[in-house]
């Protein structure tokens, strides 16, 4: 580049360059043609080389022989951090410490510095202004006897400047600062110290033959680097033809330059060893010249991948997993959640656990699971989930969340166990519990509370004999009576009209007290009959709700007397399979049991339902039936005779001494209701008083 005064400006300058301008000022000022002309051009000359010194790339530095500067470059400042004012005239034993001999004197220094020096690469120590050390690369160059000779790291004899009395003047001196490229250098050795401690390093050539291996690999193969290089086929790969150096492999270099993935060798002991591998290339001409292969041994993070994935094979097998993000949409499920859920794992990613929803359980219920489960803590339960077909199943279900650093809740995970075959199970075991609950209670009985019933049946028997002694002696006591009563008020005359009207009424009690007689008898005749299976059924089918109302209609002068209101509720279909008469007698026994036990101007409510029961637990086959219930405002029933109020002859305790009966009707109801193949029971209302409740069979 030239300026306005027609001077170059070389940034890159070398020794080769001074000696020649420094020959071309010796030619010019030899030249004896034209005095005027070889001046000016001489002054050009310096000019120039005086311009060239100043701006070049590396550090200039021009030293008188006992050690001062005369000229200190732009780079020169850039290197040490001082201006040329600061540094012209003055020695630079600040910049280049000398040892003690040199006597601060920079240009003995280095001339001894380059003459005894081993290899050009050795720097030479410097320092900038701010303290800190620099690295640099120094060559000289130096006049001597008006002609010009460069001296370079690899020409430069002291010997010979010494007997030319070269040291008498004075020295151009080039710094090149290094610092950077040393300390990388340095950082570069102690990387590749540190990784031949714990990788294994191999380079092949192009043709992939083996060129070097480092001692950490020989160490991981139980080998020596000897034995490897005299025998590469120890560093094939074993028993994985895909990781060898395949055309895969070879076209994945070519384009990417690198290819990661894992082998396996075989070591001096037999054993297999795993590595993660790396290649990179090292190119000349942009064609391959070598391989470079670093292996980190894998061999325990792979028998632990190996033992996880057994096992997770193994649970995959019994255990239904899935994942959930924390808003509850599914993230990953495995192979067995897909098979009991009968759903594709594309069509359950993204979704939430509702598509699974059986609607067996409550809404508080989830509520409860994902209070629990998003603290951290366990949540177990067993649920009910149904399938992609619509089939029910059931799961033992244990469901966690985990938070991350922060604290937040992060994603749920469920391990779930199929417990259906042990709920069908469960439920056949309660469907034959229920069928054989007269038999098991009395067989517990016997085996459990020998003397408990021993002394119930003597009590039984003992309040039967009285109550049955009461209920035949009263009402022939009143017949036996009141007819007396009458046949005296006949024998006297004349008859008043008030005497008719004892008569009447004493007719009327006599009335009462037979029908009393008569309906007992009654019951302990159809009791006789129901036990020796001569009772005949009739069996239709009709509506309930009919049958229901006109019984009702018949107890309608009782409830008026009593000031008791019934709320009837029945839905439009009430049709059922049964005897007329014997399911009214069962009717109009609970309907006067709610009256007789009901307070005045209370209610009661009779309900019927249609509902399903399962009739084979095995199958899940299940069976429609219509469900009566009568909830009266009575005394209730003492938890622990809720069934023994079924039996012959039992009263329940609250009703022994007011108004209960013979303790037949009860069981009267429970052996025609058995007879129609369904079920009658007692539960107490939370509100007080009894509920009595039978189903029959709609078909």
């Amino acid at each position: 580049m030239t300026d306005k005064n027609n001077i170059d400006h070389i940034t890159d300058i070398t020794p080769e360059t001074v000696a020649k301008l420094l020959a071309d000022l010796e030619s010019l000022e030899s030249f004896n043609t034209d005095v005027t002309q070889a001046g000016h051009e001489l002054i050009a000359a310096q000019t120039r080389l005086h311009a060239l010194l100043h701006n070049a790339s590396d550090g200039v530095i021009t030293l008188n022989p006992d050690g001062t500067a005369q000229s200190f470059n732009l780079a020169a400042q850039q290197i040490f951090g001082y201006s040329e004012g600061e540094i012209i005239t003055s020695k630079i034993s600040h910049l280049v410490p000398c040892p003690d001999w040199a006597n601060d004197n920079v240009t003995d220094y280095l001339r001894s510095f380059i003459s005894d020096r081993d290899s050009d690469d050795i720097p030479l120590v410097g320092v900038h202004k701010d303290g800190h050390e620099i690295l640099l690369h120094v060559s000289l160059s130096e006049v001597v006897n008006e002609e010009v000779e460069l001296f370079g790291d690899d020409f430069f004899d002291i010997d010979d400047a010494v007997a030319d009395n070269a040291f008498d003047e004075p020295i151009v001196c080039f710094f090149h600062d290094v610092t950077s490229n040393k300390r990388i250098e340095k950082e570069l050795e102690s990387h590749k110290s540190a990784f031949d401690r714990m990788a294994g390093i191999i380079v092949r050539n192009a043709d992939f033959s083996l060129y070097s291996v480092n001692g950490k690999m020989a160490e991981f193969m139980n080998m020596t680097v000897e034995e490897l290089m005299a025998d590469p086929e120890l560093l094939s790969p074993f028993s994985h033809p895909e990781t060898h150096f395949s055309d895969a492999m070879k076209t994945t270099l070519i384009k990417d330059e690198f290819w990661q993935g894992e082998v396996c060798f075989h070591t001096k002991l037999g054993e297999l060893k795993w590595f993660s591998q790396s290649i990179t290339t090292l190119k000349d001409d942009d064609a391959i010249s070598q391989y470079h292969l670093i292996l980190f041994d894998i061999t325990e993070r792979k028998h632990k991948e190996q033992e996880t994935n057994a096992r997770q094979s193994a649970l995959d097998l019994t255990t239904s997993v899935s994942v959930t993000d924390a808003d509850g949409k599914i993230t990953y499920v495995n192979d067995k959640f897909c098979a009991l859920t009968q759903y594709s794992r594309e069509e359950l990613l993204g979704q939430d656990h509702r598509v699974l929803n059986s609607g067996h359980h409550s809404e508080m219920f989830w509520k409860d699971m994902y209070g629990v489960a998003s603290t951290g803590k366990p949540w177990r339960n067993k649920v009910c989930n149904k399938a992609k077909d619509g089939s029910i199943y059931w799961l033992d279900t244990t469901v966690i969340g985990f938070h991350n650093e922060q604290g937040d809740l992060e994603r749920y995970v469920a391990i779930r166990t199929d417990i259906t075959t042990q709920k069908i199970l469960e439920q056949n075991l309660q469907y034959v519990v229920d069928e054989q609950t007269k038999e098991l209670r009395a067989a517990a009985e016997v085996a459990h509370q020998a003397r408990e019933e021993a002394e119930a049946a003597n009590h039984a028997k003992s309040d039967f004999l009285a109550n049955m002694s009461h209920e035949l002696r009263t009402p022939m006591h009143s017949i036996l009576s009141f007819s007396d009563f009458g046949l005296k008020q006949i024998t006297k005359t004349p008859l008043e009209e008030k005497g008719i009207e004892k008569i009447e009424r004493f007719f009327s009690n006599i009335n009462e007290s037979g029908k009393r007689l008569l309906g007992l008898l009654n019951d302990l005749l159809d009791l006789a009959k129901l036990e020796a299976g001569k009772m005949t059924y009739n069996f239709k089918k009709q509506d309930l709700r009919v049958t229901t109302e006109k019984i009702l209609t018949e107890f309608s002068t009782k409830l008026i007397e009593k000031n008791v209101d019934v709320k009837f509720l029945s839905p439009k279909n009430t049709l059922a399979h049964y005897d007329h008469d014997k399911i009214s007698q069962v009717i109009a026994n609970l309907i006067s049991n709610a009256i007789k036990f009901t307070e005045q101007g209370s209610e009661i409510r009779i309900v019927l339902e249609n509902t399903d029961v399962i009739r084979d637990a095995g199958t899940g086959e299940k069976v429609s039936v219509l469900k009566f219930s009568i909830f009266d405002q009575g005394l209730g029933v003492p938890e622990g005779e809720l069934e023994a109020i079924f039996d012959q002859f039992i009263q329940s305790s609250k009703t022994k001494t007011g108004a209960g009966g013979t303790g037949l009707g009860l069981a009267i109801c429970k052996e025609i209701i058995e007879a129609h193949k369904g079920y009658i029971w007692a539960e107490n209302n939370p509100e007080g008083g009894a509920e009595v409740s039978f189903i029959i069979h709609k078909s």
